[in-house]
């Protein structure tokens, strides 16, 4: 699945930039919240497996930025393993909660530029723990980031429907990006410009903040003083499952062995891709699919 990158005009036409709003999210979120950094690090050990997620990245190549893309924390519909696509917005579970704040342990002692996620709930709200740990930088909503449309195939169980994603899925490696998820769900192509969007607009927030003021209408430049100097840029964004496999998948360009991995990995709730971008040529080099370290800690605690 493959389709040319998005002119200047369609994409700014199809781009959808929100500031955040606060989301109701589950009790258990106040003390990961109200705890000091230091607390947090030494109860959760996010501090060490910050170090180790760090050590698995290469350098980030002079001009370049860097794309840390996360899964959202569970939802019931998640648990349930029922198909969750843009036309369900579910909360994050409590489950979901202590994913995504092992996630924002993971990622605290980064430097980033902003923290984005999808405009829907759980994405939003995993988002929103990740940016508790980062309160000096934008927080921000991209559309272009939501989940996949799945059509009349969502809200039923993932084994009921995988003949027919199945059957999809084949269709967009054969290059026949019109066929669509379900039958009234997204095409191929659908998703593949919405992708290019979605990395066109990180790119906006990491490298032309007065561009992203311009576009928002309000002066968020103030918010990216502090960082005017740090290299190299670095945005967080939250967004789904399925939306990640077809970035990563484009990511991989003409790597074929490495665009079906990224077309049939697993990406664990809360778990972190990585992709650095050239913005002069858009090409794309990727780092790391699910690193899933915090996730796996938080199931063996859940084991003793």
């Amino acid at each position: 699945m493959s389709a040319d990158p998005p002119s200047d005009a369609s994409a700014s036409s199809s781009r959808r930039l929100f500031l955040a709003e606060s989301s109701a999210l589950p009790l258990v979120l106040l003390t990961s919240l109200i705890a000091p950094p230091g607390a947090r690090a030494a109860a959760d050990g996010s501090s060490s497996l910050g170090e180790e997620f760090r050590s698995q990245l290469g350098p980030v190549e002079p001009g370049w930025v860097r794309l840390v893309l996360c899964r959202h924390g569970q939802t019931d519909y998640n648990k349930e393993r029922l198909i969750q696509g843009r036309r369900i917005n579910a909360p994050i579970n409590d489950e979901g909660v202590r994913q995504a704040t092992a996630l924002a342990g993971v990622l605290e002692g980064m430097d980033v530029r902003a923290v984005v996620s999808s405009s829907m709930m759980r994405a939003g709200q995993t988002a929103d723990i990740v940016h508790s740990r980062h309160r000096d930088v934008p927080r921000l909503r991209f559309k272009d980031l939501d989940e996949v449309d799945f059509g009349e195939l969502e809200g039923r169980g993932i084994a009921s429907g995988l003949p027919s994603l199945t059957s999809t899925y084949a269709s967009w490696r054969l290059g026949e990006g019109e066929a669509r998820l379900g039958s009234i769900g997204e095409s191929g192509i659908d998703i593949a410009t919405r992708v290019r969007a979605a990395i066109d607009d990180l790119i906006v927030v990491a490298k032309q903040p007065p561009m992203l003021a311009s576009r928002l209408g309000i002066d968020v430049s103030a918010a990216f003083a502090s960082q005017a100097d740090q290299q190299p840029p670095v945005v967080v964004a939250v967004a789904h499952g399925e939306f990640l496999r077809r970035l990563l998948a484009d990511a991989a360009g003409d790597d074929v062995g490495l665009r079906l991995s990224a077309e049939t990995a697993v990406i664990n709730n809360c778990g972190i891709n990585v992709v650095d971008v050239n913005p002069a040529t858009l090409q794309t080099k990727i780092q790391l699919i699910n690193w899933n370290s915090h996730i796996k800690r938080l199931e063996d605690i859940a084991k003793q």
